[in-house]
């Protein structure tokens, strides 16, 4: 994770208040990366950090709190979910989901799409992930702090970037 700060102190109330408003954005950059980091209370404590060191080191002349805050979680969420993770899982070599009735190409297109989705950037990850959990543009928009049409724009442009990136896949 990040460094972290050695003096969080902020006012009880106010962090409290502040980790109300935020929260909503943290789950929204937490879906986008729900696959990588197994660990999501790891997320959860990293975006309340991010919370409280963005309305520490706001300054009002660079951006607005909200605007400021946003980038902060997106930049602490994207680090935590770099960081390896603590303990190696053992390898098996029967998978599993094979046993229990899974489909095997079923799986293999969820990883292609899931692997497609990971290369673009994160705010189209967040959108197309937040549209496959059925979340409206609206929502959307609320999570991000942009427009619902500028969501649905972006959104557009994701697909359209999934496609290639998968049709470039299917060539090679």
């Amino acid at each position: 994770m990040p460094a972290a700060r050695k003096n969080l102190t902020v006012d009880p109330q106010i962090a409290a208040q502040l980790v109300a408003r935020f929260r909503p954005v943290v789950r929204a950059i937490m879906k986008a990366l729900y696959r990588q980091v197994p660990d999501q209370a790891a997320l959860v404590s990293a975006g309340d950090e991010a919370i409280i060191i963005a309305y520490q080191s706001h300054d009002p002349d660079k951006a607005n709190l909200d605007t400021w805050t946003r980038h902060k979680i997106r930049w602490y969420l994207a680090e935590a979910a770099r960081q390896p993770p603590i303990a190696d899982v053992a390898f098996d070599p029967v998978d599993p989901r094979l046993l229990n009735g899974a489909d095997p190409e079923e799986q293999f297109w969820r990883a292609t799409a899931t692997r497609a989705v990971e290369r673009l950037d994160p705010r189209k990850a967040t959108i197309i992930i937040a549209r496959m959990h059925d979340e409206t543009y609206e929502e959307i928009a609320d999570s991000i702090g942009v427009s619902a049409q500028r969501t649905h724009k972006v959104a557009k442009q994701a697909i359209r970037e999934l496609r290639e990136i998968l049709e470039s896949d299917s060539i090679d």
